[in-house]
């Protein structure tokens, strides 16, 4: 599974919440003009928007990459690169359990890629999942962002932070 979105910056994944998933976090960063620049260029964005995670610290044992002025596609070779075959290190297809097997536990390897808004999330997270599903290996793909978009209450960043939690632990 590859995940985009912003993470609490400051008390960063809790890996207790999912405990039979290999999890693998790549901050993606890009410099404050680059990440305006991205923002000026969306339907009419103000590049003022920002979505908290401009100041996260990248914690032990997670990976990191400048997205600055670098393309989706060179971007997601930089973390492919930076994660060893994630998520089989061999790089064997996933051809998924014989059909007798029963039911199959909860599990897997799951990238988080993190950053502000602009750094390049939503675009290198779908590319490394198209190569996923390319290379014959099962895969799902969620944008945070986009699982917490239509949201009833107010937006209050607590409260859609937490309707975006729920979605993602739903899904």
């Amino acid at each position: 599974m590859v995940v985009s979105g912003v993470v609490d910056p400051f008390g960063g994944v809790d890996r207790a919440l999912i405990p039979r998933a290999t999890l693998t976090v790549c901050h993606l960063f890009a410099s404050p003009a680059e990440q305006r620049a991205r923002l000026d260029g969306r339907d009419g964005g103000n590049g003022a928007a920002e979505d908290g995670g401009g100041d996260a610290p990248v914690r032990p044992g997670e990976h990191c990459v400048d997205t600055t002025g670098v393309p989706p596609d060179e971007v997601v070779r930089l973390i492919l690169s930076q994660l060893s075959g994630w998520p089989d290190p061999q790089g064997a297809p996933n051809p998924g359990p014989p059909a007798d097997a029963g039911p199959v536990p909860a599990g897997g390897a799951v990238l988080l890629l993190t950053g502000a808004t602009g750094v390049g999330k939503s675009a290198v997270g779908f590319e490394v999942y198209l190569r996923q599903l390319r290379a014959g290996r099962h895969a799902a793909y969620v944008d945070v962002d986009q699982v917490g978009f239509c949201f009833p209450g107010p937006r209050d960043a607590a409260s859609v932070h937490r309707l975006r939690a729920r979605n993602v632990a739903a899904l």
